[in-house]
Order: C-alpha cells, then sequence, then structure tokens
C-alpha cells in the first residue's frame, strides 16, 4: 500500500513538476499585464516657453531637443539626431526663419542635397571641413511659426512606453508625480521593461510635461518568458530628462543668424 501510494505521488509530482516548467517556457514569469500609459502627455505651448529633452540609449544620444520660445523675442531650437545637428532661429518682427544644419557621415551630402531641392528654402552659406558639412539657409516667407514641440515630442513619446504608479501627493505647483512601472507589457508588441526609475511630473489639467528623469531596460519580443531568455542580450539602457518651464525666458539670436539675414538680403 506505501508502494502504491509513493508510486502515485512521483507521479503527480512529476506532472505538476513539467506543468510549472511549461508555464515557465510559455508564460511571463511574473506577468502583470501592463499597457502603457493611456494619458496623452504632451509637449507645453504657451508665449513663452523653454524646453530641453534629451534620449539616450545605452548611453549614447539618440535625440536631444532645446528651444526657447518667445512672442516677444523670437524663436530658437537646437536638434540633434543621427549624425545631424539643426539650429534655428526667426526673429518677433519678421517671417524669416534662418537654419544652419552641421552633418557629418556618410549621408551628409545626400542631406545637404535635399535642402538644396527644397523650393522654399535658399541657401546662404555652405563649408566643408573633413566629412562635415555645415550649411546655413533661409526660408523668407514660410507663412508659420517656429514650433518645437513637434521636435519636443520625439522625446515625450518614449515616456509612453510604461504606466505608472501615482506617488501619494502633487507637488508645490500642483503637479502629479509619477513612478514608472516595470513589468510585461502588452502593447502593439510585446516587450518588458526592467529596473524601472526616477520621477516624472505633469500638470493633469493640461496633461503638458513639466519634468522628467526617466530610466529602464527594454527588452522587446517577449510573448513569453522563453522569448525573454532569448532576447534579453540585446535589451537596451533609455534614459529620458526632459524639462519644461515659463519663467526667465530669453531668446538670443545666434552670430550665423545674423549673417544670414544679412546674406539673404544681400541676394536679392
Amino acid at each position: 500500500m506505501n508502494k502504491r501510494f509513493l508510486a502515485v505521488s512521483v507521479v503527480v509530482l512529476l506532472v505538476v513538476v513539467n506543468a510549472t516548467m511549461i508555464s515557465f517556457v510559455l508564460y511571463p514569469f511574473s506577468e502583470r499585464g501592463h499597457r502603457p500609459v493611456e494619458e496623452a502627455f504632451v509637449v507645453g505651448e504657451s508665449d513663452e516657453y523653454a524646453v530641453d529633452a534629451k534620449l539616450t540609449v545605452d548611453g549614447d544620444p539618440i535625440v536631444s531637443v532645446e528651444a526657447v520660445v518667445s512672442d516677444s523675442e523670437g524663436r530658437y531650437m537646437r536638434y540633434v539626431s543621427e549624425g545631424a545637428v539643426t539650429e534655428s532661429y526667426q526673429n518677433a518682427t519678421t517671417d524669416m526663419i534662418r537654419t544652419r544644419s552641421v552633418f557629418t557621415g556618410e549621408k551628409a551630402d545626400q542631406r545637404v542635397q535635399r535642402i538644396r531641392d527644397d523650393p522654399d528654402r535658399t541657401i546662404v552659406n555652405e563649408e566643408r571641413e573633413g566629412g562635415t558639412v555645415s550649411v546655413v539657409s533661409v526660408v523668407e516667407d514660410p507663412g508659420y511659426e517656429l514650433n518645437p514641440s513637434g521636435a519636443a515630442s520625439v522625446v515625450v513619446r518614449t515616456l509612453l512606453l510604461a504606466s505608472y504608479d501615482r506617488v501619494d501627493a502633487t507637488d508645490k505647483r500642483g503637479l502629479r508625480v509619477l513612478r514608472p512601472q516595470s513589468g510585461w507589457y502588452n502593447g502593439s508588441r510585446s516587450y518588458r521593461l526592467t529596473d524601472a526609475s526616477g520621477e516624472m511630473r505633469f500638470d493633469p489639467a493640461t496633461n503638458v510635461i513639466h519634468s522628467a528623469n526617466i530610466e529602464w531596460t527594454l527588452t522587446t519580443d517577449t510573448q513569453t518568458y522563453a522569448h525573454y531568455l532569448l532576447s534579453r542580450n540585446s535589451a537596451v539602457t533609455q534614459e529620458v530628462s526632459y524639462e519644461y518651464r515659463e519663467e526667465e525666458i530669453r531668446v538670443d539670436a545666434p552670430d550665423w543668424a545674423d549673417d544670414a539675414a544679412t546674406a539673404a538680403r544681400g541676394d536679392s
């Protein structure tokens, strides 16, 4: 009787172990069924504001945006991405947008050619040194204002990968404080965030982000725990820093922007 009971117990144990091993392979070890954040965080736009946004992956800068907007003093933006540095300036009294683009790498000539092919843009200066090309161009009557919010949104969209825990209290300005959650996510693609840390502050009435200092490790293709084990060597660490303010706004025209306006007037 004891032998029969022992034999049955061993069989049951093996079934349980096998089932556990199968579930371990087929499903995340700690599935929480997270979905990315549903609130549409946005870049603020007011008469005067400054924004500083940066995304790095494994310590390498991917996108960087520095911008200042003032209806009384003008608009300036510096955008860095994929071997290109683009500065744009528009003063408060004329429509002219002046842009200085610095390209490096094997795609530099293609990028310069795209500027040449733009019928609304006029090149007023071009310099080459080694593998770097610097091009200054103007759009004399664009019919629109320089708007940095689109460029900054490239960084903000990365924050939408996570869901967030709300910190108990708001800060002195009434901003809500959130912290990103590690976990398994089921968006348009399955992925996992680990070692999520940092905080984000935003206005719950407008969804405007005021600051963020967020970091996590992202692993894609994690439909099952087995997929995660196979993909984790290709995981990347993403860092997002973001600052938005509406005080002490000052816009100074770069020297190259004044030279561009002079050259454009001389060509006309």
